[in-house]
């Protein structure tokens, strides 16, 4: 990170935090920069790496002052949350403040020049809790904000943005306030915030990880499959109606409008808690690995569809399938600021309208695109589409073997250079990727497979990566030592992948568990 540059230094300078460091932070899309506190202020991570002050600071040090920018003051800020529409929450000790950036901060919105230095939030008290707050986010299903307070997680309604509803004088109100110490467990399914659509399978899922039947149902359930009375028995041992739990710690929004939470009761209990939309609590597990000496936090969910865990310095993710949160920005009013790659999108996404000259057919599926824009971003295409080789003047070519949903995504990406890549897609969009000479692609599709990789897939995983060739070699190597890590665990949750690895590929069995054995004589 760098400090501003001043008009005499010719050079960039590392930016020297006068505290010793940051203390929470959130992206938002609005201005497509991070937001960060940084003792008792606010200071924003701009894209090119400047760290630049945003609100706070206003002398007497700890004093809770409404103002403009750096004429505001904070208490004790901790979390931040953005609605990326233009607004970042803070929780400043027990209060919630809100910061209104200025239009002219959109990303996209006006050109470089055009913005004016002096441009500052403005900073205002929208809520003032009884104690602390512990956990803050934004809900952008319901655009409401979930907070922590004491032993209560409460849903604060937002003033409508609009003159009218300002010149009214409507104020945020608390409008679900639900203790948590007086919520038994529930040990079972649910369908927590999905559509109307979606239905709850039923079957009584049997661990976190397994494939969902519709966006946001969890599976909640350690326990077996066939064994109901074991789900009887879970149900009362784990019944903690009256026990007081000491707090939430931390809070954050899935996809789905459900916001996720790890409540501690004394040093002795913790569980991940799921609030839905509808006011609805139920405990997703209170089986959480010991990872340090320091409790769980929630740090977010990730766009593979895990929750990521905090303790201490270590890392815990919960393979829940989550629908990850929109980090987008609504676009800005006005005409919208033209860019290479939105144009040639939206070129994609007219198709066809009688510009394209090729069309590609997979699995009964016809694309219709552009030789000359498949030919610049693939070399596959453009050895397939010269002069001299059989596609090369045919109105339609065919490609075998491959997937219609991983060539839709990879043709995407040839048209705009960034694609949303699914985890349930990262497969086939590997191996077709490598196959039509996208390394790039091919890259970011196994980064997404080894940042999904568990206990009950990673033998499956490493046996399709060994069939891959070269290009693989690296996310083979990583798969075998998460497997060696983790073989405990391997040994349960994936036996019957050990089985399918000793009968497919024996000669990598004896290299993954006999030859590490022997060294370590």
């Amino acid at each position: 990170m760098y400090a501003s540059r001043k008009r005499a230094q010719a050079e960039r300078q590392p930016y020297s935090s006068p505290y010793s460091g940051f203390d929470g932070g959130c992206y938002d899309a609005f201005t497509g920069d991070i937001f960060l506190i940084e003792g008792s202020s606010v200071v924003r991570l701009l894209h090119d790496g400047t760290v630049v002050p945003v609100a706070g600071g206003c002398p007497p040090s700890g004093a809770c002052i409404d103002g403009r920018g750096a004429k505001a003051g904070f208490a004790s800020p901790h979390h931040l949350t953005s609605d990326h529409k233009g607004a970042v929450y803070v929780a400043d000790k027990f209060r919630i403040r809100k910061m209104e950036l200025p239009a002219c901060w959109r990303s996209g919105g006006l050109p470089r020049g055009s913005r004016k230095p002096a441009a500052a939030p403005e900073v205002t008290t929208l809520h003032t809790a009884e104690s602390d707050i512990l956990g803050l986010a934004y809900n952008s299903v319901t655009e409401r904000l979930h907070f922590i307070t004491g032993v209560s997680v409460r849903t604060l309604s937002l003033p409508a943005q609009d003159s009218a509803s300002a010149s009214s004088g409507a104020a945020a109100q608390v409008v679900h306030d639900i203790r948590l110490d007086a919520v038994s467990v529930e040990v079972g399914e649910v369908g927590c915030g999905g559509s109307d659509d979606d239905e709850s399978s039923g079957d009584g899922s049997d661990g976190m990880g397994d494939e969902q039947q519709g966006d946001g149902h969890l599976p909640l359930s350690s326990s077996s499959d066939d064994d109901d009375e074991d789900d009887d028995e879970e149900e009362g041992e784990h019944d903690i109606a009256g026990n007081l739990l000491t707090t939430g710690m931390g809070l954050t929004v899935d996809g789905n409008g459900n916001a996720y939470t790890v409540l501690r009761h004394g040093d002795s209990y913790e569980a991940v808690r799921v609030l839905t939309p509808e006011g609805r609590l139920h405990t997703v597990t209170d089986r959480l690995p010991t990872l340090t000496a320091k409790p769980h936090d929630v740090l977010g969910v990730l766009p593979n569809g895990c929750l990521a865990l905090t303790s201490g310095r270590s890392l815990l993710l919960l393979g829940l399938g989550l629908k990850p949160p929109a980090l987008s920005a609504p676009a800005p009013a006005g005409p919208r600021q033209p860019s290479l790659s939105t144009d040639l999108g939206a070129l994609l996404d007219r198709q066809p309208d009688g510009t394209a000259d090729l069309v590609v057919r997979v699995e009964g599926r016809r694309f219709h695109v552009h030789r000359g824009i498949l030919a610049a971003r693939s070399e596959y295409f453009r050895t397939q589409l010269a002069a001299g080789f059989a596609d090369g003047s045919a109105p339609e070519i065919e490609l075998h073997e491959a997937s219609a949903d991983a060539f839709a995504i990879l043709l995407r990406y040839m048209y705009t250079g960034a694609v949303e890549l699914p985890p349930q897609e990262a497969v086939p969009v590997a191996e077709l990727a490598d196959r039509l000479l996208l390394p790039a692609l091919c890259l970011e599709a196994q980064a997404l497979l080894l940042a999904s990789v568990d206990a009950s897939n990673v033998v499956e995983r490493v046996l399709w990566a060994d069939s891959r060739g070269e290009v693989f070699a690296g996310l083979l190597g990583q798969l075998k030592a998460w497997l060696l890590e983790h073989h405990d665990e391997v040994a349960v949750q994936g036996r019957d992948g050990l089985k399918r690895l000793a009968a497919a590929n024996p000669d990598l069995m004896v290299e993954l568990y006999v030859a590490p054995k022997r060294s370590r004589r």
